[in-house]
């Protein structure tokens, strides 16, 4: 995961889990990491509060 995070290290921290060994992980799909490092996507951590037309407002 580190290395294909690797264009955007600030998410390292908020994407790969802190869990123990042998817990069971969500493994993303094909391509949700690197779309993650695309220049129009941002990583939403805070809740979010309502859609609207056009995205959402947290």
């Amino acid at each position: 995961m580190k290395r294909r995070l690797a264009a955007r290290p600030e998410l390292i921290e908020k994407i790969i889990p802190q869990f123990t060994v042998c817990c069971r992980r969500l493994t993303p799909g094909p391509g949700y990491l690197e779309a993650l490092c695309t220049e129009n996507t941002t990583l939403q951590t805070t809740p979010i509060a309502r859609f609207t037309p056009t995205g959402h407002r947290a």
